[in-house]
């Protein structure tokens, strides 16, 4: 049977972070509006999508919890209502620390959500600062003594190569997150968008990055990592077992099927041997106005782009290559002789020390190193 997951994209934060290229918004004046349109949009792709069985929900952002929780209640039992669920449903909600208060734990307790996605990019305040972020470090202990009422399936988020980090402060970092008992946690390089204010400052001179000393940091990462029992998944992700593996975003770098709901929000699926690709607008009234006045079961499918062998093809390695593997026989069963002698022969012109040959046969699996990676 094949897998699908459901994407919600909540866009209202308490601010604009400077790096932050999302889709967001500063400012909960619509947040009625558009959690009407949700429920608009989420009642047309139930009723076209009745057949599937959800195992994954994600409640991404923005700040999914900076919303009013008499709206996401609302939201949640709509989906419950409106789409067949599997018996084990992965649900995960992004969170900041600044949000978690006993009356969100409350809220959580009550609901089937049972993984949660912290959002702590550092346990340095000037870091913190640095990123323009809400919290301090003494909300993130606090938040994470308050999560672990609600589960034990917790993520948190850090961000490195600021320039500010170096290898011992990281190192701290992934212990820090050893010692507080947090299973799985994604570590991301900071990129400088260009639409974002960090984008503007490099712009201007006035920030650089060392794509060098940042590459250094993500091996890094990988050496700290494995001493500390964690390891990688996808080139960003890290977890204790595959017990803590985010069954959502395997979804994704595996090329199942998803479903894109909200302002920004993309899907992706398969019909008929087909792949589509979904994109809905990533600003908030241009979304609100196409769900209210213009999306229904009859049109869907307009918004729905079909993607050439090709542009299928690419979107498949790219996501095998982010899992760390290359498995040349799915590659065979899947797409052909043709497809999967490319890629070994391929993979013979890159330097030796990027793979690992993992089976000794025709087709053989090859495991990316961190330096491949």
């Amino acid at each position: 049977m094949a897998l699908w997951g459901l994407y919600i994209h909540i866009p209202f934060c308490h601010r604009k972070c400077p790096y932050c290229d999302f889709p967001t918004v500063v400012s909960l004046r619509y947040a009625r509006e558009y959690f009407d349109a949700l429920a608009r949009e989420i009642t047309v792709v139930a009723t076209l999508f009745s057949s599937v069985k959800l195992s994954s929900i994600y409640i991404g952002g923005g700040t999914p919890t900076y919303a009013p929780l008499n709206m996401l209640d609302r939201l949640i039992e709509l989906i419950c209502k409106k789409f067949s669920l599997h018996h084990h449903v992965e649900w995960t909600i992004e969170c900041n620390p600044e949000d978690i208060t006993p009356e969100l734990i409350r809220f959580l307790k009550q609901t089937p959500i049972n993984r949660i996605s912290l959002g702590v990019q550092s346990f340095d305040q000037k870091i913190l600062e640095f990123l323009g972020r809400a919290h301090s470090v003494k909300q993130i202990y606090q938040a994470i003594d308050l999560l672990k009422q609600v589960t034990s399936n917790i993520s948190v988020d850090i961000i490195y190569g600021t320039g500010m980090d170096d290898q011992f402060l990281l190192e701290l970092t992934i212990r820090e997150i050893r010692r507080l008992d947090i299973p799985h946690f994604s570590a991301y390089m900071l990129t400088i968008e260009p639409r974002t204010m960090f984008g503007k400052l490099k712009q201007q001179n006035k920030l650089s990055i060392d794509e060098d000393t940042q590459a250094q940091l993500f091996l890094h990462i990988y050496t700290v990592a494995k001493a500390e029992n964690y390891t990688p998944y996808e080139i960003s992700n890290f977890a204790r077992s595959t017990a803590y593996w985010s069954l959502h975003n395997r979804l994704y770098w595996g090329t199942q099927n998803y479903l894109g709901i909200g302002m920004g929000a993309h899907g992706g699926f398969t019909i008929n041997s087909v792949r589509y690709r979904t994109q809905n607008p990533s600003g908030l009234v241009s979304y609100i106005r196409r769900v209210t006045q213009q999306m229904c079961e009859t049109n869907y499918f307009n918004y729905a782009v079909p993607l050439s062998e090709n542009e299928h093809w690419n979107e498949w390695i790219i996501g095998q290559v982010r899992q760390l593997y290359i498995n040349t026989g799915l590659i065979r069963m899947t797409w052909g002789d043709n497809y999967c002698r490319d890629v070994i022969d391929a993979i013979s012109k890159l330097p030796s020390d990027w793979f690992i040959r993992k089976e000794n046969s025709s087709y053989p699996m090859w495991e990316l190193t961190p330096r491949g990676a």
